[in-house]
Order: C-alpha cells, then sequence, then structure tokens
C-alpha cells in the first residue's frame, strides 16, 4: 500500500508540472505508426507506450523481457529465443497460442521463431494495447508490439564499432555502417554479436541461461520526390545451451529448492539452436498531395532445434527432443486518401503461414523412469487424484507439497529399478529412446486474407471520429473458417490545446482461426471487446500518457489437466473481465537532471465457469503472469560528456499458473539497475551498465512442462551482472 502511495505523489508531481510544460517554445513531436501511416502520439486514439533509441540505449536494452520492465501492465518471458510469452493486461498464451502480436516494421512476425530477436539498432518499439482489428488484424487480438528498425539516412556517411565484456564471459561486438550512395539511394548496415556464459550453474554439464547469438541486417533505402521503398534483409543465428529448468522437489545431493543454488542436468546435453531470415520490402508512393499509396510484401522463414531437460533434477526421467519449421508469406496494401475534412484508408493483406514439428520425442533412463512411475502409483492414488499438475487447484488440507516430496524421496528409494516387476526381464541402463511422437505431427498451412477500412472525420478544429472495420477470412489446411466474425474499431480524439489530447477508443479482437482448430473443435472461439479512455500530453520538458481500460473477454481458453483422466484438456471460460490503469510519464527539470515514471495496475481474476464439465474452476484465482500492479522509476542525470541513469523496476506478485498452485508464485520483487556513459573524445564513448545490481533473487518462471506432470521447476531471474563497453563512431 505504502508503494502505492508513493506512486500516486509522483504521479501529482509531474501532472502539477505542466503549467511551466506549456510556457516551452519547442514540442517534442512523438511519431508512431500505430494505425499504418505515420502520426503524432496526439492524434491516435489507441493506448500507446513508445520507446525510442536514446531510451533503449540509454538502459542498455537488447531484449524484449528487459523492456517489459518499463511497460505498464505487460510481462515478457523470454527465457530463451524459443517462444518467448507476452502477457498484457492480463491475458497471455493461456492455451499455448499467442494473443499479442509480434511485428517487425508492422509486418508479422507472430510465431516461436520470428517474435524474439536483438533489439539492435532500433529506431523505436511501439506497444499497442488492446485489440489492433484494422492495424494488424486477429493476429493481434489483445495487442501488438512493434519493433521499428532504423532506416538508412541520407543526412550522411556514419560509422560506429564497438565492443563488450561483461559477467558470465560476456563478450559482445557491434558494429554499423550507414553510406549515402547518392541522393537518391543509402544503404545501412548493422550487426551485433554476443556469447555469455549461462548464469545458472549447472553441476553436471553446461550452465543454463545463456545469451549466444548474432544478429545481421542490411537496409536499402531509396527516396525520390513521391516514391520512397526499403529494402530490409535481415538474420539472426542462436546457437546455446538450454533453459535452467530447475526442479523444485528433485534435488541434487546436498542442494536446496532455491532457484538459484545450482541445478543437476544429470549430464544432459541440452541445446537451443535457431536461424532465421527476414525479407522486407515496404514502398510508398504520393500520387499528390492528397492521395497516397502503401505496397508491402515480406517473407520470414526459420528452423529451431531444441533439446531440454524436463524434470530438471540429476535422474535422467523426462528429456525432450524436437525440430520446428515455419515460413511467412505476405502481402498488403492500400491506399490514403486525406483532405480537410477527413482522412480514409483501405486495404487489402494476405498471409500463408507454414509450419510444422519436424520431430518430437521423449529420451530418458528407463531405469530411472520406472523408479518415478511406480513412485507416483505408490503416493498418487489415496488421495483420490490422478496427478498432482499445477494446473489442478487442491484443498489445502490436501498438503500438496509434502506430497510432490514424498514422491520424489521414494523415486530416489527405487532407483534404480534394474528388474521390472511384472516380467522378470532385466531394464537397460543408459538413456534412450522412450516414445516418438512424430508420427502423431502434421504440418499446418494456414492462409488468411483480409479488407480493412479505417475513417478518421475531422468534426471540428479539435474533434475527431474515428472508425475501422476488417474482415477476414481463413483457411486451414484447406478447410475454411465458418466462424469468423467483422470486427470493429471505433475511437474519439479530443485536441484540448496544441500539448493534450483526450481519447476513448473500443476495439474488437478474435482468435485466429488456426488456433482455435489446434485446442479442439468443441471449443468457441476466443472474442474480446476492449474500452479505453486516456490522455496524452506531449511538451518541451514533459511528455506523459495514461489510461482507464476494461476487457470482457468471451470464451478464453484455459489448458489444464483434466482430473478425472488425467489427460491434458482446454476449457471456455464463460466470466473473464478485467480493468484497469496505466501510466508513462518523463519530465525534464533542466538540462542536467530528468526523471521517468511508469505504473501499471490490472485487476484481474479468473471469473466464474458455468459449463466446467468436472474440471476444477479458477474462479476468483489471479491470472497467471499477471501482476496486480507494477511500475518503473528512474533518473537521469547528463552533461556534456557523461550520461548516467539510475532505475528501479518493481512488479507485485506473480502466479504462472492458473491454478495459484503454491510451487507457481513469485512475490513481489524489485531491481535495482544503473548506466554511465562517458564520451571521451568526440568519437570514443566509454559505457558501463548495471542489471539487478543488487543481486536480487527472483523467479522468471515457474511450473512448466513438468508441473504439467505434477513436480514444478523454476527458472531463475538474471542474477547481479555488468557490462563494460567501448563504441568508436567516425
Amino acid at each position: 500500500m505504502r508503494q502505492n502511495w508513493i506512486i500516486s505523489s509522483l504521479f501529482i508531481t509531474l501532472l502539477t508540472s505542466t503549467a511551466s510544460a506549456q510556457n516551452s517554445d519547442q514540442v517534442e513531436v512523438v511519431i508512431v505508426t500505430a494505425e499504418k501511416v505515420e502520426k503524432s502520439i496526439l492524434d491516435v486514439t489507441t493506448t500507446t507506450n513508445v520507446f525510442d533509441t536514446a531510451f533503449l540505449e540509454s538502459e542498455e536494452i537488447k531484449e524484449m523481457n528487459q523492456l517489459s520492465n518499463f511497460v505498464p501492465n505487460m510481462l515478457v518471458q523470454e527465457q530463451s529465443v524459443a517462444g518467448p510469452s507476452y502477457t498484457i493486461r492480463g491475458i497471455g498464451d493461456e492455451d499455448g497460442d499467442p494473443k499479442l502480436g509480434a511485428f517487425f516494421n508492422g509486418l508479422n512476425t507472430t510465431d516461436r521463431i520470428f517474435a524474439s530477436q536483438f533489439l539492435h539498432d532500433v529506431e523505436r518499439v511501439e506497444v499497442l494495447k488492446g485489440p489492433q482489428p484494422t492495424a494488424f488484424g486477429s493476429f493481434a487480438v489483445i495487442g501488438a508490439v512493434n519493433v521499428v528498425s532504423t532506416k538508412a539516412s541520407f543526412d550522411g556517411n556514419e560509422f560506429m564499432v564497438g565492443a563488450g565484456v561483461g559477467s558470465f564471459s560476456e563478450r559482445r561486438v557491434q558494429g554499423l555502417a550507414n553510406v549515402v550512395i547518392n541522393d537518391n539511394v543509402a544503404m545501412r548496415l548493422a550487426a551485433f554479436s554476443v556469447d555469455k556464459d549461462g548464469y545458472s550453474e549447472n553441476l553436471n554439464g553446461e550452465d543454463q541461461n545463456a545469451r549466444v547469438g548474432d544478429n545481421i541486417r542490411f537496409t536499402t533505402s531509396i527516396e525520390f520526390d513521391r516514391f520512397s521503398a526499403d529494402i530490409i534483409l535481415a538474420n539472426e543465428d542462436n546457437d546455446g545451451p538450454g533453459i535452467g529448468f530447475k526442479s523444485k522437489y528433485f534435488l541434487p545431493v546436498g542442494g536446496t529448492a532455491s532457484a538459484s543454488d545450482p541445478l543437476d542436468f544429470g549430464g544432459a546435453e541440452t541445446s537451443i539452436k535457431r536461424d532465421m531470415s527476414l525479407y522486407q520490402l515496404k514502398t510508398a508512393l504520393e500520387w499528390n498531395d492528397q492521395l497516397s499509396f502503401n505496397y508491402n510484401g515480406y517473407k520470414n522463414e526459420g528452423d529451431l532445434y531444441e533439446y531440454y531437460e524436463v524434470d530438471g533434477g540429476p535422474l535422467r526421467i523426462d528429456e525432450r527432443d524436437y525440430g520446428y519449421e515455419s515460413e511467412f508469406t505476405g502481402h498488403e496494401i492500400f491506399a490514403n486518401y486525406s483532405n480537410d475534412l477527413f482522412t480514409i484508408r483501405i486495404g487489402y493483406n494476405d498471409l500463408t503461414v507454414e509450419n510444422e514439428f519436424t520431430f518430437f520425442k521423449l529420451y530418458g533412463d528407463l531405469q530411472h523412469r520406472l523408479a518415478y512411475e511406480f513412485a507416483q502409483g505408490a503416493v498418487i492414488p489415496p488421495t483420490g487424484f490422478q496427478s498432482f499438475s499445477d494446473d489442478t487447484v487442491f484443498p489445502d488440507a490436501l498438503g500438496i507439497q509434502s506430497l510432490r516430496q514424498a514422491v520424489a524421496d521414494t523415486t530416489y528409494a527405487l532407483n534404480p529399478v534394474t528388474v521390472n516387476p511384472f516380467t522378470g526381464e532385466a531394464v537397460p541402463a543408459g538413456v534412450g529412446l522412450l516414445a516418438d511422437f512424430t508420427s502423431f505431427l502434421r504440418p499446418t498451412k494456414t492462409e488468411t486474407s483480409g479488407l480493412f477500412a479505417n475513417v478518421d472525420v475531422n468534426v471540428t478544429e479539435q474533434l475527431t471520429l474515428t472508425v475501422g472495420v476488417r474482415d477476414e477470412e481463413t483457411e486451414v489446411n484447406g478447410n475454411a473458417d465458418e466462424a469468423s466474425e467483422v470486427l470493429w474499431k471505433l475511437g474519439a480524439n479530443y485536441a484540448v490545446n496544441d500539448y493534450m489530447s483526450v481519447y476513448y477508443n473500443f476495439a474488437q479482437g478474435q482468435t485466429p482461426s488456426g488456433e482455435t482448430v489446434l485446442v479442439g473443435t468443441s471449443l468457441e472461439r476466443e472474442s474480446v471487446d476492449s474500452h479505453d479512455i486516456g490522455v496524452y500530453y506531449v511538451a518541451a520538458n514533459l511528455s506523459l500518457g495514461a489510461a482507464y481500460f476494461t476487457y470482457d473477454y468471451k470464451n478464453l481458453v484455459v489448458g489444464i489437466d483434466d482430473p478425472v483422466t488425467g489427460l491434458p484438456k482446454q476449457v471456455n471460460y464463460d466470466e473473464a473481465s478485467i480493468s484497469g490503469f496505466e501510466f508513462q510519464g518523463e519530465y525534464t527539470f533542466n538540462d542536467a537532471f530528468s526523471a521517468y515514471l511508469t505504473y501499471g495496475f490490472n485487476d484481474a481474476e479468473y471469473g466464474k465457469n458455468d459449463d466446467v464439465d468436472g474440471i476444477i474452476n479458477y474462479e476468483g484465482n489471479q491470472y497467471r503472469f499477471s501482476p496486480e500492479f507494477s511500475y518503473a522509476v528512474g533518473v537521469r542525470f547528463n552533461t556534456d560528456k557523461l550520461r548516467s541513469t539510475l532505475s528501479w523496476n518493481y512488479i507485485d506478485d506473480v502466479f504462472f499458473e492458473a491454478s495459484n498452485d503454491p510451487d507457481t508464485l513469485q512475490e513481489g520483487y524489485g531491481l535495482l539497475n544503473a548506466s554511465v556513459e562517458y564520451q571521451v573524445t568526440d568519437v570514443l564513448t566509454l559505457g558501463l551498465y548495471g542489471k539487478n545490481i543488487l543481486d536480487k533473487e527472483y523467479l522468471i518462471d515457474a511450473g512448466n512442462t513438468a508441473g504439467s506432470l505434477g513436480y514444478p521447476t523454476l527458472i531463475e531471474g538474471t542474477p547481479a551482472n555488468w557490462l563494460l563497453t567501448a563504441r568508436y563512431t567516425f
């Protein structure tokens, strides 16, 4: 409660500063592309958080999970490049499918391969709250994250090389070359490479949770009087050890259940390898001062391989091995007409997604596996439950944590099982193939196309009304979707003065057909109606945005284990409503000092399920990955040669599973970060960056695959780490 009072006081302080801000002659223009065309943030009706190059560099942010600490009501789980998880305003991937769209330069990258890449040489990152049916369609059910890369500049040639060393034997290099060919053509090459050892110590194998990868991007920009084009070619390659899933119960000898203590994978060689390429063409033609046309074409292709340790302990009980491939091919064309009375935008886009798991296998030591199965057979049946899955809500009196520990202790006592008690045959030792699920998997081809239109009507010089609509069709493996609905977006923007605008927005979202087919034909498609009321204020020394929002979510799909059969199952939740408040602001006191604050409050609890069919009800539980509140506060001190930032991020209690299982709780915690950059000469800059400098122990995930089987694993957050860099620009 005390922290909420502190945040409220800071909020009031910023608001009372607006009077002095209005007297300034210079107004900073914040540009966003939330509605497919560049606009001042004062003119949009979408709640949007924008982070520019200066912010990303001052905080040394290279990954989306690092950025999410500063985004109100957003949590990104990016412990590896293999399928990041986004949660915004309480809604994430409850059924394993993303509902927050990921986009690169406005083009779709919503896939486990493409959604995550290093934030290197980025102009800005836009986080759009609420459904985005007009701009991005059904892939942005609850919002979108749009990463805008830096285009080639015509302002002159620019070259940069840099290097850094840091904690966990981190080594990184980066480079940039911007060359102006002539008045019409410029080219830009940006590269970034990092090799950082894992921060989770593994007693029997390679340390886990490393960061290894190379990112290179080549951009050609073409500009004429009325025509412009950008050709963007990007590739990222990652090859490192796996994720540090540490068992809460199957512990190393003499070990503890703390995620920060060493884990022991029993010699399992985990690995994550990813290679992805993005090809984009973006064009714009100004036919005259009122009419323009845009065409965008793109192709994404990539492959992913992962071998990961499921049980998280020294016994070789459960290890998974899979390959995955994906390819996107998309086109988009739209026309924009504008006059003094209205602006109309009409367009069409299509996207073909082809992906498949090329193989999926389960490995383990049969002697260890049988000990584990026999232990479960001895402990679980007397409880009346089929499993101890963390998808199930257990009564407090059951003592689920003691029972899980009893299974682990019994497994160790029985291990190794050298003779099959049912057949009398010897059980082979060593890790081998236990099951091959490849034959149960099939390639998926999803074809989506849609028409969209958006009209902005200038009712007065101050009031603008917006109407947007999208009609989308989808086929999955040749089967047409018959359940899609026309989606609407309505908004109003009122310019109070040159510095401030207030807005209202209503938007509808609906999950793509392909996701519905994957979770089961007995389920109804998810849909959401959202309402936002907000304000933007942008002046020379103060910028802020604040919004109150509500979600009415229908047929929310939640993945759980059926307590009767023990099998995985998905259910629709009939009642799911969310409301909250968020704020983002920055105030510049003078040329040397500035401060910023972000705050998010989220009232997100699962509603009643009237059609449970014997399934455990999560009514009243806190949404997974959805803290009640979070905030970030920072101060900056800058001189001609020195730039420094000190920031504090706080996240309230988080449950990582919808059941609110006690083993999946991370209590509220804060992280202190600091950065200092010193410009030694006109061309040489040194930097020192520290993250979590108080070395706070915390979790970024708990439960995971092993949790669904009954024995949650934990993933520790990054400990204190430092980075020293040198950057030479010429």
